[in-house]
């Protein structure tokens, strides 16, 4: 576990930093059929800082055993999906999807407490269902079109900052 004030103060501005910049290089490495290693690097040391604060601050009990699993199956059915998509295996594609929102809505179970009435409950499925539908659907709109981002970024930014500081408990950031 890292034990430094830095990664204690900052780590709900760092980790949709290196989220969102892992996954624009990666879906900008898309449209040339290409897998981008810088992204996914990006994209892995921010699920890892996530993890990390979770474990440390925020979990307790069964669910922090479950933790490591669910974020590395949603690491894993995202690179799924970065390779369906490079491969153009389209029937696969849509089962993957399904997969992509089971997982990110497991690992919301996993950073909650099981009261869906509370406030930080609402704030991360709200962000994970934001996150799902932009990843899912807008960003391969508009990279079928040939753009990339259009407001599909700034969305997926804010459902990942909605997300990091409602499920974690940092001197900046009380849950």
């Amino acid at each position: 576990m890292l034990d430094s004030i830095f990664f204690e103060s900052y780590a709900p501005l760092i980790i949709p930093f290196n989220t969102i910049c892992g996954i624009l290089l990666s879906e900008k490495a898309l449209l040339y059929s290409k897998l981008d290693f810088i992204g996914l690097f990006l994209l892995v040391t921010g699920f890892l800082l996530f993890y990390d604060r979770l474990y440390k601050n925020s979990l307790t009990g069964s669910k922090k055993i479950l933790l490591p699993v669910s974020i590395f199956l949603v690491l894993g059915s995202y690179l799924g999906l970065l390779l369906v998509n490079i491969y153009q295996i389209p029937n696969l594609k849509y089962f993957l999807y399904l997969v992509f929102l089971g997982l990110f809505l497991t690992l919301g179970w996993v950073i909650t407490d099981d009261n869906i009435s509370t406030v930080n409950t609402q704030y991360v499925f709200f962000s994970i269902l934001g996150i799902v539908a932009t990843m899912l659907y807008l960003i391969p709109k508009y990279r079928n079109s040939g753009e990339v981002f259009t407001y599909s970024l700034p969305l997926l930014t804010v459902f990942f900052t909605i997300l990091v500081f409602s499920s974690i408990s940092t001197p900046i950031t009380v849950t």
